[in-house]
Protein backbone atom coordinates (compact mmCIF):
# COMPACT_ATOMS: atom_id res chain seq x y z
CA UNK A 1 0.00 0.00 0.00
CA UNK A 2 1.36 3.42 -0.91
CA UNK A 3 1.95 5.83 1.96
CA UNK A 4 1.64 8.88 -0.29
CA UNK A 5 -2.08 9.57 0.38
CA UNK A 6 -1.63 9.75 4.17
CA UNK A 7 1.21 12.31 4.06
CA UNK A 8 0.06 15.89 3.66
CA UNK A 9 2.37 18.52 2.30
CA UNK A 10 4.46 20.25 4.95
CA UNK A 11 3.87 23.96 5.30
CA UNK A 12 6.46 25.13 7.85
CA UNK A 13 10.23 24.90 7.47
CA UNK A 14 13.23 25.85 9.58
CA UNK A 15 16.82 25.92 8.32
CA UNK A 16 19.62 26.04 10.90
CA UNK A 17 23.30 26.67 10.31
CA UNK A 18 25.02 25.39 13.46
CA UNK A 19 28.19 26.06 15.41
CA UNK A 20 30.17 24.06 17.98
CA UNK A 21 32.26 26.98 19.22
CA UNK A 22 32.67 28.09 22.84
CA UNK A 23 30.14 27.00 25.48
CA UNK A 24 26.51 25.98 25.18
CA UNK A 25 25.29 29.30 26.62
CA UNK A 26 27.63 31.46 24.51
CA UNK A 27 25.95 33.69 21.88
CA UNK A 28 27.42 32.66 18.53
CA UNK A 29 27.31 34.57 15.25
CA UNK A 30 27.75 31.22 13.50
CA UNK A 31 24.31 29.99 14.54
CA UNK A 32 21.72 31.27 12.10
CA UNK A 33 18.05 30.37 11.73
CA UNK A 34 15.71 30.99 8.79
CA UNK A 35 12.01 30.14 8.66
CA UNK A 36 9.83 29.69 5.59
CA UNK A 37 6.50 28.46 4.29
CA UNK A 38 5.27 27.29 0.87
CA UNK A 39 6.03 29.93 -1.73
CA UNK A 40 7.47 32.26 0.91
CA UNK A 41 10.87 33.86 1.00
CA UNK A 42 12.75 32.60 4.09
CA UNK A 43 13.12 35.16 6.85
CA UNK A 44 15.69 35.19 9.59
CA UNK A 45 14.55 34.28 13.11
CA UNK A 46 16.44 35.98 15.92
CA UNK A 47 16.51 35.33 19.64
CA UNK A 48 15.82 39.02 20.24
CA UNK A 49 14.86 41.29 17.37
CA UNK A 50 15.50 44.38 19.49
CA UNK A 51 19.00 43.75 20.84
CA UNK A 52 20.32 41.77 17.89
CA UNK A 53 21.78 39.18 20.26
CA UNK A 54 22.91 35.93 18.65
CA UNK A 55 21.62 32.46 19.38
CA UNK A 56 23.43 30.13 21.73
CA UNK A 57 23.02 26.38 21.40
CA UNK A 58 20.96 26.39 24.59
CA UNK A 59 18.65 29.25 23.59
CA UNK A 60 18.15 27.70 20.16
CA UNK A 61 17.19 24.33 21.63
CA UNK A 62 14.72 25.90 24.05
CA UNK A 63 13.22 27.97 21.23
CA UNK A 64 12.79 24.80 19.14
CA UNK A 65 11.22 23.10 22.17
CA UNK A 66 8.62 25.85 22.48
CA UNK A 67 7.93 26.13 18.75
CA UNK A 68 7.56 22.38 18.15
CA UNK A 69 5.62 21.66 21.34
CA UNK A 70 2.98 24.25 20.42
CA UNK A 71 2.94 23.76 16.64
CA UNK A 72 -0.51 23.49 15.08
CA UNK A 73 1.06 22.01 11.94
CA UNK A 74 4.17 19.86 11.64
CA UNK A 75 7.49 21.49 10.78
CA UNK A 76 10.48 20.17 8.90
CA UNK A 77 13.65 21.28 10.67
CA UNK A 78 16.98 20.93 8.87
CA UNK A 79 20.13 21.23 11.02
CA UNK A 80 23.64 21.42 9.60
CA UNK A 81 25.53 18.89 11.71
CA UNK A 82 25.87 15.12 11.92
CA UNK A 83 23.26 13.27 13.98
CA UNK A 84 25.18 10.03 14.51
CA UNK A 85 28.52 8.25 13.95
CA UNK A 86 29.86 5.62 11.52
CA UNK A 87 29.26 1.92 11.98
CA UNK A 88 32.91 1.37 12.95
CA UNK A 89 32.31 3.56 16.04
CA UNK A 90 29.43 1.32 17.13
CA UNK A 91 31.68 -1.70 16.62
CA UNK A 92 34.65 -0.27 18.53
CA UNK A 93 32.59 0.60 21.60
CA UNK A 94 30.29 -2.42 21.41
CA UNK A 95 27.15 -0.29 21.04
CA UNK A 96 23.78 -1.55 19.94
CA UNK A 97 23.04 -0.55 16.36
CA UNK A 98 20.21 1.81 17.25
CA UNK A 99 20.15 5.56 17.66
CA UNK A 100 18.58 5.87 21.15
CA UNK A 101 21.32 3.63 22.57
CA UNK A 102 23.94 5.71 20.79
CA UNK A 103 22.48 8.96 22.16
CA UNK A 104 22.34 7.67 25.73
CA UNK A 105 25.95 6.52 25.56
CA UNK A 106 27.12 9.73 23.86
CA UNK A 107 25.75 12.14 26.47
CA UNK A 108 27.58 10.24 29.20
CA UNK A 109 30.93 11.03 27.55
CA UNK A 110 30.12 14.30 25.79
CA UNK A 111 27.88 16.34 28.17
CA UNK A 112 27.90 19.37 25.91
CA UNK A 113 24.64 20.71 27.39
CA UNK A 114 26.44 21.47 30.66
CA UNK A 115 27.73 24.93 31.55
CA UNK A 116 31.44 25.69 31.40
CA UNK A 117 32.29 22.91 28.98
CA UNK A 118 33.58 23.15 25.43
CA UNK A 119 34.03 20.59 22.70
CA UNK A 120 37.80 21.13 22.85
CA UNK A 121 37.88 20.40 26.58
CA UNK A 122 35.76 17.27 26.27
CA UNK A 123 37.78 16.06 23.29
CA UNK A 124 40.95 16.23 25.39
CA UNK A 125 39.26 14.44 28.30
CA UNK A 126 37.96 11.66 26.05
CA UNK A 127 41.33 11.24 24.36
CA UNK A 128 43.08 10.82 27.72
CA UNK A 129 40.41 8.69 29.41
CA UNK A 130 40.63 4.92 29.21
CA UNK A 131 36.91 4.70 28.59
CA UNK A 132 36.70 7.82 26.44
CA UNK A 133 34.70 8.00 23.23
CA UNK A 134 36.71 9.22 20.25
CA UNK A 135 36.94 8.40 16.56
CA UNK A 136 39.39 8.84 13.73
CA UNK A 137 39.24 11.43 10.96
CA UNK A 138 39.34 8.63 8.37
CA UNK A 139 36.07 7.14 9.66
CA UNK A 140 33.15 8.17 7.50
CA UNK A 141 29.47 7.38 7.44
CA UNK A 142 27.89 5.98 4.31
CA UNK A 143 26.10 9.28 3.67
CA UNK A 144 29.45 11.11 3.74
CA UNK A 145 30.95 8.61 1.32
CA UNK A 146 28.04 9.14 -1.07
CA UNK A 147 28.09 12.92 -0.89
CA UNK A 148 30.54 15.27 -2.53
CA UNK A 149 32.75 17.13 -0.08
CA UNK A 150 31.19 16.06 3.24
CA UNK A 151 33.85 15.50 5.89
CA UNK A 152 34.05 12.95 8.67
CA UNK A 153 32.29 13.82 11.92
CA UNK A 154 35.67 13.20 13.60
CA UNK A 155 37.67 15.56 11.37
CA UNK A 156 38.36 18.47 13.71
CA UNK A 157 40.10 21.81 13.05
CA UNK A 158 39.93 21.87 9.26
CA UNK A 159 38.04 24.25 6.93
CA UNK A 160 34.46 23.10 6.45
CA UNK A 161 34.65 20.73 9.42
CA UNK A 162 31.41 19.69 11.11
CA UNK A 163 33.14 17.72 13.87
CA UNK A 164 32.79 20.38 16.57
CA UNK A 165 29.20 21.27 15.69
CA UNK A 166 28.30 17.57 15.56
CA UNK A 167 29.80 16.81 18.97
CA UNK A 168 28.19 19.94 20.42
CA UNK A 169 24.79 19.39 18.83
CA UNK A 170 24.07 15.70 19.40
CA UNK A 171 23.48 16.18 23.13
CA UNK A 172 20.85 18.80 22.31
CA UNK A 173 19.12 16.31 20.00
CA UNK A 174 19.02 13.96 23.00
CA UNK A 175 17.48 16.83 25.02
CA UNK A 176 14.72 17.38 22.45
CA UNK A 177 14.05 13.70 21.87
CA UNK A 178 13.57 13.00 25.57
CA UNK A 179 11.75 16.15 26.66
CA UNK A 180 8.24 15.33 27.97
CA UNK A 181 6.70 18.35 26.22
CA UNK A 182 7.68 16.84 22.88
CA UNK A 183 6.53 13.32 23.61
CA UNK A 184 5.05 11.79 20.44
CA UNK A 185 5.49 15.05 18.52
CA UNK A 186 8.83 14.53 16.74
CA UNK A 187 10.19 12.24 14.04
CA UNK A 188 13.98 12.17 13.88
CA UNK A 189 14.69 11.09 10.32
CA UNK A 190 15.67 8.41 9.42
CA UNK A 191 16.25 7.01 12.93
CA UNK A 192 12.54 6.85 13.76
CA UNK A 193 11.84 5.33 10.34
CA UNK A 194 12.29 6.38 6.73
CA UNK A 195 8.61 7.21 6.46
CA UNK A 196 7.70 10.07 8.82
CA UNK A 197 4.64 9.59 10.94
CA UNK A 198 1.81 11.88 9.77
CA UNK A 199 1.33 14.86 12.04
CA UNK A 200 4.79 14.76 13.58
CA UNK A 201 7.44 17.41 12.99
CA UNK A 202 10.54 16.09 11.24
CA UNK A 203 14.08 16.90 12.41
CA UNK A 204 16.78 15.91 9.94
CA UNK A 205 20.44 16.41 9.17
CA UNK A 206 21.13 18.62 6.18
CA UNK A 207 24.16 19.77 4.19
CA UNK A 208 23.76 23.30 2.82
CA UNK A 209 26.46 22.73 0.20
CA UNK A 210 23.80 20.78 -1.71
CA UNK A 211 21.87 24.00 -2.30
CA UNK A 212 23.84 27.15 -1.43
CA UNK A 213 24.94 27.84 -5.02
CA UNK A 214 21.35 27.84 -6.27
CA UNK A 215 20.66 31.29 -4.81
CA UNK A 216 22.58 34.55 -4.76
CA UNK A 217 24.08 35.31 -1.36
CA UNK A 218 23.55 39.10 -1.67
CA UNK A 219 24.48 40.89 1.56
CA UNK A 220 24.06 37.86 3.82
CA UNK A 221 26.99 36.32 5.70
CA UNK A 222 27.95 32.78 4.72
CA UNK A 223 26.27 31.39 7.84
CA UNK A 224 23.09 33.33 7.07
CA UNK A 225 23.14 32.19 3.46
CA UNK A 226 23.56 28.55 4.49
CA UNK A 227 20.58 28.70 6.86
CA UNK A 228 18.58 30.57 4.21
CA UNK A 229 19.48 27.93 1.60
CA UNK A 230 18.28 25.11 3.87
CA UNK A 231 14.92 26.77 4.52
CA UNK A 232 14.53 27.71 0.85
CA UNK A 233 15.30 24.20 -0.42
CA UNK A 234 12.97 22.56 2.09
CA UNK A 235 10.10 24.93 1.35
CA UNK A 236 10.45 24.51 -2.41
CA UNK A 237 10.93 20.75 -2.53
CA UNK A 238 8.39 19.81 0.12
CA UNK A 239 5.73 21.94 -1.54
CA UNK A 240 5.91 19.69 -4.61
CA UNK A 241 3.52 16.80 -5.22
CA UNK A 242 6.38 14.28 -5.26
CA UNK A 243 8.01 15.55 -2.06
CA UNK A 244 7.75 12.12 -0.40
CA UNK A 245 10.55 10.80 -2.64
CA UNK A 246 13.09 12.60 -0.43
CA UNK A 247 12.23 10.24 2.42
CA UNK A 248 12.20 6.93 0.55
CA UNK A 249 15.54 5.39 -0.63
CA UNK A 250 13.87 3.17 -3.21
CA UNK A 251 12.62 6.29 -5.01
CA UNK A 252 15.98 8.06 -5.20
CA UNK A 253 17.27 8.68 -8.71
CA UNK A 254 20.99 9.35 -8.18
CA UNK A 255 21.89 7.11 -5.25
CA UNK A 256 21.13 3.42 -5.00
CA UNK A 257 21.29 1.79 -1.57
CA UNK A 258 21.38 -1.95 -1.00
CA UNK A 259 19.22 -3.36 1.80
CA UNK A 260 22.27 -3.56 4.09
CA UNK A 261 23.05 0.06 3.29
CA UNK A 262 19.55 1.14 4.24
CA UNK A 263 19.89 -0.71 7.54
CA UNK A 264 23.26 0.92 8.24
CA UNK A 265 21.94 4.38 7.42
CA UNK A 266 19.06 3.87 9.83
CA UNK A 267 21.49 4.22 12.75
CA UNK A 268 24.37 6.11 11.09
CA UNK A 269 21.97 8.73 9.80
CA UNK A 270 21.52 10.26 6.36
CA UNK A 271 21.67 13.75 4.86
CA UNK A 272 18.16 14.83 3.82
CA UNK A 273 18.21 15.85 0.17
CA UNK A 274 21.12 13.59 -0.76
CA UNK A 275 19.31 11.30 -3.15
Amino acid sequence: MSWRPIIKKYRKFIGIDYSGAKQCHSPLSGIRVFVSGPGQEPTQARIDSHSGQHWSRRSLSHWLLEILANASEPFIVGIDHGFSFPDIYFEKYNLRRDWPSFLNDFVQHWPTTMDDTTVAQLLEINRKSEGGRVGQSTWRRLTEEKSRGAKSVFHFSVPGSVASSTHAGISWLHFLKNHPNLSNKLHFWPFDGWRPVPGKSVIAEVYPSLWRKAWVKTEKTQDEHDAYSIAKALSEEFSRDDFFRWFEPRLWQNISLKPDDVTKASYEGWILGLH
